[in-house]
């Protein structure tokens, strides 16, 4: 009896994985096709942002997964930090309105004491990612309040 029920939950857990299971596999971005895209990529996001040299495509290819993020303000930093990447509203424009701030994302240039991994090291696609999980972070803020922000630093 007591194996039929692990029997069961077996079977369970199988045929609930295929239910969550992703339809596809995601895309993969090759370098190549989008630097010809560059100039369009910079006219159509990168209005009130700005971009490191050394990661400009990745940032343009993660922000034009966000268009509500157009008329943000944003600047790409490169800087010395113990982690990968970081996003932080502007200390100066914590006060303003939410479509008003300044957000500042930190990217890692040490490459001494580092908690994580150097950007720079990952491949194109993961460094996309990165990127646009850091610009998850810029819409998460720009829907708190001022409380909200100072609450969560």
């Amino acid at each position: 009896m007591k194996h039929l029920k692990i029997f069961y939950i077996f079977l369970l857990l199988l045929f609930s994985y295929g239910l969550f299971a992703q339809d596809e596999l995601p895309e993969t971005i090759y370098p190549e096709d989008y630097i010809l895209l560059q100039e369009q990529l910079f006219d159509s996001v990168a209005n009130n942002k700005q971009l490191p040299d050394s990661f400009a495509l990745q940032c343009l290819i993660a922000l034009a997964q966000y268009p509500e993020l157009q008329n943000t303000t944003i600047i790409f930093e490169e800087k010395r930090i113990v982690t990968t990447m970081v996003t932080r509203p502007k200390p100066s424009s914590i006060f303003r309105r939410p479509e008003k701030r300044v957000y500042v994302i930190y990217i890692n240039n040490s490459t001494k004491r580092v908690k994580g991994v150097s950007l720079d090291t990952v491949p194109f696609n993961a460094q996309v990612g990165v990127i646009g999980h850091e610009l998850a972070h810029v819409v998460d803020f720009s829907e708190k309040s001022n409380i909200q922000i100072l609450a969560n630093g």
